[in-house]
């Protein structure tokens, strides 16, 4: 009987060859002796910088991994669900092509899943505009700690949207009814990942987060989408309509965000910035925040003031909540 492989790594990419040429020559030194029990696949969002003959060549060296290639760019939410249904495994891990795992963690993290069996598995994240100047050691040890459902969610909030940091039990997805005939009802949000991780969360049993820094993460690196529109309506959207019920889970994913992130995110818009590079135009976007937020009290304390409040007082009232935060 052959060995079942645990894992799948499912890596999209379109048109940054650089990054994935980095991205794959870690995971094929990582994955070097432990092919068994990992099966990587990678999706070509329709590339025409060379990565289809890189990613050709990459193969013929590797036969565990597997690849396919669209004809034209299908956005990332239709890559995401295409790697998905390529999903086999008990397991499975989304990493973008501008991140990396830490050296040293697949190894420990295919012990932890054989013996721990997590419903979700956060990999804390270390963010920087150069993964590849980033000086940490090797990983010698896997931290891992347990929690329970709402102290997840308060620890998490916005980063259930940051794809490259979960390990996400497929055999539980199935169990709890998560399939692609659901999840499709998040294409066009930039989100559909929260698909699967936030039913996951509301029914989950072993609910894992690492201690330290597993995966590097590209800064400000995405784009493509409205930034606005996917943070300040779609996420709030996606959790409601997935938490309808528990309103103590609401308010755990939803008010440390409003706290935290959207502010900064207000505050880079009306100063004519964003947070990612690459975001497409929103008229009228800072307006659609109201409806989508109004039934949280905190929203109208850390975020409606950055909305109408004069631009000349907009650093001063950032800053001061940023400095009410830090003494919370």
């Amino acid at each position: 009987m052959s060995h079942k492989k645990l894992l799948t790594i499912l890596v999209p990419t379109f048109n940054r060859l650089g990054f994935l040429v980095r991205l794959l020559s870690s995971l094929e030194s990582e994955l070097c002796g432990l092919e068994a029990d990992v099966h990587l696949v990678i999706g070509d969002n329709g590339s025409n910088d060379g990565t289809a003959e890189f990613v050709k060549n990459f193969l013929a060296k590797n036969p565990f991994v597997s690849s396919f290639r669209l004809e034209s760019n299908i956005g990332p939410d239709r890559i995401f669900l295409e790697l998905f249904s390529r999903v086999k495994t008990h397991y499975f891990w989304i990493i973008s092509d501008d991140d990396m795992p830490r050296q040293g963690l697949i190894g420990k993290l295919l012990q932890k899943l054989y013996t721990i069996r997590p419903t979700l598995l956060y990999l804390e994240s270390y963010w920087a505009p150069n993964i590849y100047e980033i000086s940490m050691p090797r990983l010698q040890e896997l931290e891992l700690e347990s929690f329970e459902m709402l102290d997840y969610a308060r620890k998490i909030n916005i980063r259930t949207t940051f794809v490259s940091s979960w390990v996400v039990n497929s055999l539980s997805m199935r169990s709890r009814g998560v399939g692609l005939v659901q999840i499709e009802e998040g294409l066009g949000t930039s989100l559909i990942q929260l698909g699967w991780i936030l039913p996951l969360l509301c029914r989950a049993s072993v609910l894992i987060a690492s201690k330290e820094p597993c995966v590097f993460a590209t800064l400000g690196n995405s784009g493509g989408y409205q930034q606005l529109r996917t943070f300040g309506v779609n996420y709030p959207k996606f959790v409601q309509e997935s938490t309808r019920g528990n309103r103590k889970l609401e308010l755990a994913l939803i008010t440390t965000y409003l706290y935290s992130y959207l502010p900064r995110v207000i505050y880079s818009s009306r100063r004519g910035a964003t947070v990612f590079q690459g975001m497409q135009s929103e008229r009228h976007a800072l307006l659609n925040l109201i409806p989508a937020l109004y039934r949280y009290p905190v929203f109208w304390i850390t975020c409606f003031p950055l909305l109408l409040m004069p631009r000349p007082w907009l650093r001063f009232f950032h800053s001061a909540l940023g400095y009410f935060r830090s003494a919370i």
